[in-house]
């Protein structure tokens, strides 16, 4: 699936995603990786994009793929781990 499409799809999850299954601040988190992906995106970073994508995807129970998770789970460590 391109990236513009996995976009939509996360985005559509997003604001459809049980209240009850993703907390505020989940859902605060997961709005902010979407957002990321989407700036990183338009300047034309795709791969980058897409690690911020599957994190989100990740949080909302969306597919990606197994040779991303790896990267999604780097960028979901570095971005809360104490700097």
């Amino acid at each position: 699936m391109s990236f513009p499409n996995q976009l939509a799809q996360t985005k559509e999850a997003a604001r459809n995603f049980n209240s009850a299954t993703l907390d505020r601040t989940e859902r605060y988190e997961v709005d902010k990786y979407i957002a990321q992906a989407e700036s990183l995106y338009g300047l034309g970073s795709e791969k980058k994009a897409k690690e911020f994508l599957d994190v989100a995807r990740g949080r909302l129970r969306l597919s990606i793929m197994p040779s991303d998770m790896r990267l999604a789970a780097n960028v979901n460590d570095h971005l809360h781990s104490p700097h």
